[in-house]
């Protein structure tokens, strides 16, 4: 993997979320039914699953990125943070559920999940890229203190 790969790919990956809702509110702005206040994509339902899956591809190509790195060093750190973006998978799934069902079912089912997944998949990456990548041992610091402090 050249260090280009590995940028554009992570790059992709911190812009994945901000590219879609560029492309959300471009479409409803050039949208023929500017006042429509539903919150789906109507008018656009043929390609709205375009959406997700570019929105999934930055992590699609990073998480491949870390298996091929383990495979290639034997690595084991590098099959955790091939999970870091695999957890992105299921946000990006239930995120794009709320266009295809109904409020109540959003509200009731899909939402609570959603933000268990979102907040699961914020955590790891969080941890991931303080703990690990950025190498500040935030957390662990933190673990020792609250065992000093029981001491």
């Amino acid at each position: 993997m050249t260090w280009t790969d590995f940028l554009v790919a992570d790059v992709l990956t911190s812009l994945a979320k901000s590219i879609s809702d560029a492309e959300r509110a471009l479409s409803r702005m050039t949208s023929r039914d500017l006042g429509q206040q539903s919150g789906t994509d109507s008018g656009h339902e043929g390609r709205a699953w375009l959406v997700p899956l570019f929105l999934a591809l930055p992590y699609l190509w990073r998480l491949l990125q870390c298996i091929s790195v383990y495979f290639e060093t034997g690595n084991r750190s590098q099959l955790m943070n091939a999970l870091k973006y695999f957890s992105a998978f299921p946000v990006i799934l239930l995120s794009s559920m709320k266009y295809y069902v109904s409020q109540e079912a959003w509200h009731q089912m899909y939402k609570p999940l959603w933000l268990v997944m979102a907040l699961a998949n914020s955590f790891f990456s969080y941890y991931w890229d303080v703990e690990r990548d950025w190498e500040l041992p935030f957390f662990s610091r933190l673990c020792r203190f609250r065992k000093v402090g029981k001491s």
